[in-house]
């Protein structure tokens, strides 16, 4: 897709270059959602593709081809990952010649701008 050209009726044209013969052509994409029980050749866009077909008259924009593509939607991410538990505290105790002190680590932070670790003094 090189430059948008128009929007119309069921999408939009594009002029776009043809990476075997490098001629440039307007390719009309459709974006569309079809019902399984019917198919995607019984669109609206589908038949209008083959109306351009039959059509041969020298005022006419000459009609090349017409495919459909079918693109699979992504599964939503929530269902590629297993939804994620904060993990259980983990108390730590650093030991200095001059001092104690113990530390909790929650695993629960509001900050999500960084990745290191957050940690709790206690007394």
């Amino acid at each position: 897709r090189l430059e948008l050209l128009g929007r119309g009726g069921f999408g939009e044209v594009w002029r776009a270059r043809n990476r075997l013969d490098r001629k440039d052509y307007a390719v009309k994409v459709v974006p569309f959602r079809f019902d399984p029980a019917g198919g995607p050749l019984d669109h609206p866009a589908v038949r209008e593709a083959r109306v351009w077909a039959s059509v041969d008259h020298p005022s006419a924009i000459r009609y090349h081809a017409a495919w459909v593509e079918v693109d699979e939607e992504p599964e939503p991410q929530q269902n590629y990952f297993p939804p994620m538990q904060p993990l259980p505290p983990v108390h730590i105790t650093v030991t200095d010649s001059s001092f104690t002190r113990s530390t909790t680590y929650s695993g629960a932070s509001s900050d999500t701008s960084s990745c290191g670790v957050v940690f709790e003094e206690s007394a």
